[in-house]
This record gives C-alpha cells, structure tokens and sequence, in this order.
C-alpha cells in the first residue's frame, strides 16, 4: 500500500508566497508520512502574463531553485513529489512550457511532461488561450513510482482519453492530472472526466487542483480527487479551500479489476 497526498490550493500572483506555501504543505504532507506528494497546476503562480516581459518573470528551467527545494524535501523523506506544473524557461523570450515535474527519492528529476493539449475556451464575452503564453509539448512521459507505473498529465488533458489509452496500453496503472479548472466546466465536467479517465483503463487516477478566486476575478472549480481503478473517489476536498487528502493505493488493484473483464482487449 503507497500512500499519497494531494494538495489542494489557492496559489495567486505572488509567486515568492505561493512557494513557501506549497513546501510547507509538501512538507506537512512528507510529516503524515505520504510516499508520493502532488501539487496543482500553477502551483507557484497564477495570475495575469499579458507581456512577455511579466512571463519572463516567472519562468524557470526544470534544474531552477523552485526544483531544487521541492528536491531537498524529498531527498530528505525519500519520497516521490509531483510539481503539478511550472512555467518552464524556453529559448523564445516571453514563452514558457506548461510543465509537470516528478522528483524521485533521491531529489532527482525523473521525468517532466510537457502538456500537449493547452486549454481555450470562449465563456461569455472572455477567452482563455494558453497559447497565448505556452508552447505545446508534443511527448508523453511515464515513470515508475514505487510499486505503480505512472502515466503524466494535466488540466485540459483529462478531456482527452487517448493519452491515457496510450499510457494504460503501456502498463500504466496510474495517473497524475494536476489541474485548474474553471469554475463553469468544473461544476459540469470535472469529476465526471476524471472518473471516466479511471474506469476506462482501470487505474488510479490523482487529481490535485486550484480553488477559489484568481487574482484576475475568475474562480477555479477546486474538488481535488483521489480515484480508484473502479472509479470509486477514495478522497476529494472543497471548491473553495486550501486542503491536503490522503489514501492509501493497493498496488494490485488495477490488475485485479483488469482481470475481471477478460474480453476487454485494451488492456489484456
């Protein structure tokens, strides 16, 4: 049995805050004995990038100084930590990756996803491009976190079941889906997706997001989940509160659920 943590917050435009905020929460988190640690997307900023010159201002490499000391952590509990995402340097100034992080025991980088599917939406007379600030990634990334084989994801991915059927197609039991869903599709859509994302590959699925109102006016959905192979939520937090939820993941469950459904060619 692994037993995981998935941290809910409600990070804002401070980035220096927003850091010192989710190490303590990680740290917490390590302290109750947690062997695999998730933050949300944006965990260390969001808020408004409308110049390239505010965006140059939060990102950083993978091997920054935001690594590094979730690194320190981990080495520390030799533990797994997921960096839901982080606003990843690239050669084009004033653009950044939209990336998540896992760190092994060790305080080592272990694998980085670069999110395919960045998220646009027209709600009423707005919009909300990605694009507007990220590049696409265009790879997959999977690695093993102790006893599970682990499938990377974020957000808007969730709406997306062929990457997950690719993972799952690969021996992936497990997936990590670091979010901050809009409040409007949130309410509709959120837990339905995460749940369908469970059931249809018989996995465990942990979905650490943002709540609460975005410094820009806007309000994230929150209801952060931890899901079993059966679709079963084992966990989930508020719309509206900075929380951790804890469940402890059998490891076999994934092949036993598998095993009952012989005929179901996609993963036999």
């Amino acid at each position: 049995m692994m037993k995981v943590a998935v941290i809910q917050m409600s990070s804002g435009p401070d980035k220096e805050n927003n850091i010192n905020k989710a190490l303590y929460f990680t740290r917490k988190a390590l302290e109750n004995k947690a062997r695999f640690v998730c933050l949300p997307e944006y965990f260390y900023f969001r808020g408004p990038l409308k110049t390239k010159a505010s965006v140059e201002q939060v990102v950083e490499p993978v091997n920054g100084p935001t690594v590094s000391a979730f690194a320190a952590l981990g080495r520390k509990a030799k533990a797994h930590i997921l960096l839901g995402s982080i606003y990843e340097k690239t050669r084009t100034k004033g653009r950044a990756y939209n990336t998540s992080v896992l760190l092994g025991p060790d305080g080592k980088v272990k694998a980085t996803y670069r999110k395919n599917n960045l998220f646009h939406i027209r709600l009423g007379p707005g919009e909300i491009r990605e694009a507007d600030i990220f590049n696409p990634g265009i790879h997959t990334a999977m690695a093993i976190v102790e006893d599970f084989t682990l499938g990377m994801s974020l957000c808007f991915d969730v709406r997306f079941p062929g990457i997950y059927d690719h993972y799952a197609r690969r021996g992936a039991n497990l997936f990590t889906v670091p979010a901050s869903f809009a409040y409007t599709t949130g309410k509709a859509h959120w837990e339905l997706l995460v749940r369908a994302r469970a059931v249809e590959t018989f996995s465990y699925v942990l979905a650490p997001a943002q709540a609460g109102i975005n410094s820009d006016g806007t309000q994230s959905w929150g209801q952060s989940l931890i899901v079993d192979p059966w679709g079963r939520i084992l966990a989930q937090a508020s719309n509206d509160k900075e929380e951790i939820l804890y469940a402890g993941l059998d490891h076999r469950a994934p092949a036993r659920f598998r095993r009952m459904f012989p005929g179901y060619k996609k993963l036999n």
